[in-house]
């Protein structure tokens, strides 16, 4: 974060929709890998589809932690991912077209906020 640049107020509302949602996804990663296995003593094959799945949500969980406690420091990195990512997020609404639309104009959103003056010098840019 710059020195001096305050957050504005949609990166805090995205640091905190990140957090929320990657312990949201920890939750569910742990429930599902744990839940799934001691459902499934008989049937190794289902057990390790869930233990995989359950990983595969925690590490999800934690990248979406990341994310937002990133979004909430002002880190430099996380800015340039996040517009690599919501691009990508872009191209495949375009593709997802008609479905895809609200989507597509949402990340078109906020890929123009991310340039805005306030936000590029709280995130040190």
């Amino acid at each position: 974060m710059a020195e001096g640049a305050d957050r504005p107020l949609l990166i805090s509302i995205i640091a905190v929709l990140n957090l929320l949602a990657g312990l949201f996804l920890l939750i569910v990663g742990i429930i599902v890998a744990l839940g799934v296995v001691s459902m499934s003593e008989g049937d190794i094959d289902v057990g390790l589809a869930g233990t995989a799945l359950g990983g595969l949500f925690a590490v999800l969980g934690i990248i979406s932690l990341i994310i937002g406690y990133g979004f909430w420091q002002g880190w430099k990195f996380i800015w340039y991912l996040s517009l690599i990512l919501w691009i990508i997020e872009i191209i495949g609404g375009i593709l997802m077209f008609p479905i895809g639309l609200v989507w597509t104009i949402v990340y078109i959103i906020l890929v123009w906020y991310l340039f805005r003056p306030n936000v590029k010098a709280f995130f040190g840019i």
